[in-house]
C-alpha cells in the first residue's frame, strides 16, 4: 500500500519531535530516487530515508537499511553542498496532502545563513525529492519535468517552485465541521465511501472504509443527511488522534506478508496484526520487510528463468533423442535383409527393386519382400543393409547411455527449481547461485562483480518426540553434506520416491529408529519436497550405508537400495509441531 496524507501528518509529527534541531552529518543516494540522511540528533544518531520510488516511495527514520556508500551522483554531491552540516529547523506538510518539506538552515562558503528547503513528493509514479533555496526557487530536482512533459508545473533548476495541482478537498484539521458537512452535501448521489475520499484531504481508501464502518454505514451505501452527522461525528475522532498525538501504529498481514500499515487501528479487517510503540518503526518495518520481500521474489524469479531456460532445452533434447532411439529399435531388421540377400545372391536379378525370397529364421519359412535399390548389385544392396544395421544399433548403444544422462539432468534441475521455490532468504539463493556457477550453468560474467562464495548454511535440525535428532537438507549441496559427511553408516536416510525434496536424516545413534520418529522423519521429507500440497506421498527409507553417489554426478544426485516405503500426507501443523533447534 501507499502512504495517505493522514498517516504521513502522524508520521511527521514524530519526525518533528525526534528531528527538530538535528545536524545533517552526511547524505548518501544509494540510488536515483533514494537519500539516506545521516543526522546528529538530541539523543545520539539517526538516519532518515527519503525515497521517490514510484512503486514505494516513502519518507522515515530507519534502523536497518544497507548499502553501499558508492561514487556520489551530482544531485547528492549537489545536496551536500546545499544542505549537509545544516540544522533542520522544522517538518511540515501542506495541508494533508503527500508533500513534506523539510526546512534547513544552512551556511554557505560565503558564511551567510539561509534557510534552504528539501521538498518530498509521495505521489506514486509523480512522487520526486526537490532541492528549494530560501526563496522557493528550485536549485535542482531528482526527476526534473520540463515543459513538454507537463505543461501544468516544470521542474528544473532556476525557476519557481510551484506545488502539485489541489484536489478541492478539505483539510479535517484546519476546517469547521460545518464545512466539512457542506463539502459532503455536495457529493450527495455517491457512495459514502466516494463522498469521503471526494471530501476530505489525506484520507485513502483504507482509511474512508474505516470511517464508514466505525459510523455504522456501508461503504457502498447512499449518502444522505442523517449518514453524513455519522460520518463527521467519526471524523471528529480521527482529528483528535492527530491534536492528541494518540496514535496506535499498526501492520496487518496477509497469508504471513504486511499488507497495510495504519496509524490508527483498521477494525474493519479482519488479519493478522503486529502492533509497534511508534509510527516510525511501524512505517520501516512494513517497508523493509515488503523490500526483503520483493528482493526475495525478483532474484528467486530470475534464478527460476534461468534454470527453466535449461530445463526446456533438455526436455526438447530428450524428446530429440527419444525420437531417434525410437527410430533406431528396427536395426535387426537390416541385418535380416542383408543376410537374406547375401544367401539369395544367385538367384537375384541386377537392376531390380525388389527381391521376394524366402525367411529362412521364420518358423514356417514365409516369403518377404526386401526393396532394393536397383542401381546397386544385389552384393551391394546386401552391405547396405549391413551398413544400416550397425549405424541403428550403435544409435541405439549410444543413444541408450546419453538418455539417461539427460534424464539425470532432467532430475537436477528440477531439483534446482524446487530448492529455488523453497528459498526464504537471499542466503539460500546465493548458495544456490554459487552451486550454478560451480556446476557452469552460469559462467563468471553472468555472476555480479566482486560476488564471493557465500558461507555454506546448515541444514535444518528438528529433535523428535522420542529425543532423536533429525536433520533436513535445504539445497543440493547441504543434501551431499548431509548424507555424505554428517550421517553415520547406521543412520537412517529418507526421501520422497521420485519427487525433487530435501534429504532427509534421522540419527539413530547404533538403535533402532521408534516408529513415531520414523513417521515425524517421512512427514519432513514430504513436507520439504514438490509433493507438500499432495497427499499420499511415498517416502523411501533405509540406511546411510545403502546410499552411494555416482561418481560425476550431480550435487545432490545419489542413487540408493534396500528401501522400504512410507506413505504420509504433508501437515503443516504437524511439521510445526516437531521441535525446531535453531
Amino acid at each position: 500500500m501507499s502512504f495517505d496524507g493522514y498517516t504521513l501528518r502522524c508520521l511527521i509529527d514524530e519526525l518533528n519531535t525526534e528531528l527538530s534541531g538535528s545536524r545533517i552529518e552526511k547524505i548518501y543516494q544509494p540510488a536515483n530516487d533514494l537519500l539516506v540522511i545521516n543526522l546528529r540528533t538530541k539523543r545520539g544518531k539517526d538516519r532518515l530515508l527519503i525515497s521517490a520510488n514510484p512503486s514505494n516511495p516513502r519518507m522515515h527514520l530507519t534502523e536497518d537499511y544497507q548499502f553501499s556508500a558508492g561514487h556520489p551522483p551530482m544531485f547528492c554531491m549537489l545536496m551536500r553542498k546545499h544542505f549537509q552540516n545544516g540544522i533542520i529547523a522544522s517538518i511540515s506538510q501542506e495541508g494533508l496532502d503527500r508533500v513534506v518539506i523539510i526546512s534547513v538552515r544552512a551556511t554557505d562558503e560565503l558564511g551567510t545563513t539561509a534557510t534552504k528547503h528539501i521538498v518530498v513528493e509521495i505521489m506514486g509514479r509523480h512522487s520526486n525529492i526537490i532541492l528549494l533555496d530560501n526563496n522557493r526557487i528550485i536549485i535542482d530536482a531528482a526527476k526534473r519535468v520540463s515543459p513538454e512533459m507537463s505543461s501544468y508545473r516544470q521542474l528544473h533548476p532556476g525557476i519557481l517552485y510551484k506545488s502539485p495541482p489541489g484536489q478541492h478537498k478539505l483539510n479535517m484539521l484546519t476546517n469547521s465541521s460545518e464545512a466539512l458537512k457542506q463539502k459532503l452535501l455536495e457529493c450527495n448521489g455517491l457512495s459514502a465511501e466516494k463522498a469521503i475520499l471526494n471530501s476530505l484531504e489525506g484520507i485513502g481508501k483504507l482509511l474512508a472504509t474505516e470511517i464508514c464502518y466505525r459510523s455504522g454505514i456501508e461503504p457502498d451505501a447512499w449518502l444522505d443527511s442523517n449518514n453524513i452527522c455519522r460520518l463527521l461525528d467519526t471524523t471528529e475522532t480521527f482529528r483528535a488522534v492527530i491534536f492528541q498525538s494518540d496514535y496506535s501504529p499498526v501492520i496487518y498481514y496477509k497469508s504471513g506478508r504486511p499488507q497495510y500499515f495504519s496509524a490508527v487501528l483498521l477494525t474493519h479487517l479482519n488479519l493478522d496484526s503486529v502492533k509497534h510503540d511508534n509510527v516510525n518503526r511501524m512505517v520501516d518495518s512494513f517497508f523493509s520487510e515488503k523490500l526483503r520481500r520483493e528482493q526475495l521474489t525478483q532474484a528467486k524469479d530470475g534464478l527460476e528463468r534461468l534454470v527453466r531456460g535449461f530445463l526446456e532445452k533438455n526436455m526438447k533434447k530428450m524428446a530429440n533423442q527419444q525420437e531417434e532411439y525410437d527410430n533406431a529399435q528396427d536395426y535387426g531388421v537390416y541385418r535380416l535383409y542383408g543376410e537374406l540377400l547375401t544367401a539369395n545372391l544367385f538367384r537375384l536379378k541386377e537392376k531390380a527393386d525388389r527381391a521376394i525370397v524366402q525367411n529362412f529364421y521364420d518358423a514356417d519359412a514365409k516369403e518377404i519382400e526386401i526393396p532394393l535399390n536397383p542401381n546397386l548389385t544385389p552384393s551391394e544392396n546386401a552391405q547396405r543393409f549391413f551398413r544400416e544395421y550397425g549405424r541403428k544399433k550403435r544409435t541405439v548403444e549410444n543413444l541408450s547411455s546419453h538418455i539417461e544422462n539427460t534424464k539425470n539432468e532432467i532430475q537436477y534441475l528440477e531439483s534446482l527449481l524446487f530448492n529455488i521455490e523453497k528459498s526464504t532468504d537471499m542466503e539460500m539463493l546465493a548458495e544456490i547461485r554459487s552451486e550454478l556457477l560451480r556446476e557452469g550453468l552460469i559462467k563468471d560474467r553472468d555472476a555480479k562483480s566482486g560476488e564471493k562464495t557465500p558461507e555454506r548454511s546448515k541444514p535444518l535440525r528438528f529433535i523428535s518426540c522420542d529425543g532423536l535428532d533429525i536433520f533436513v537438507g535445504k539445497n543440493n549441496y547441504q543434501n551431499d553434506y548431509l548424507t555424505l559427511k554428517l550421517a553415520a553408516r547406521d543412520d537412517l536416510w529418507l526421501h520422497t520416491k521420485d519427487i525433487p525434496g530435501s534429504h532427509v536424516v534421522i540419527k539413530a545413534g547404533n538403535s533402532e529408529v521408534p516408529v513415531s520418529t520414523l513417521h515425524q522423519g517421512a512427514m519432513l521429507a514430504a513436507f520439504f519436497s514438490k509433493g507438500r500440497h499432495s497427499s499420499n506421498v511415498p517416502v523411501d527409507y533405509t540406511e546411510v550405508k545403502n546410499v552411494n553417489k555416482p561418481s560425476g554426478a550431480k550435487p545432490g544426485m545419489v542413487v540408493y537400495r534396500n528401501n522400504r516405503t512410507l506413505f504420509v500426507t504433508p501437515d503443516e501443523e504437524l511439521v510445526n509441531a516437531i521441535k525446531r533447534v535453531e
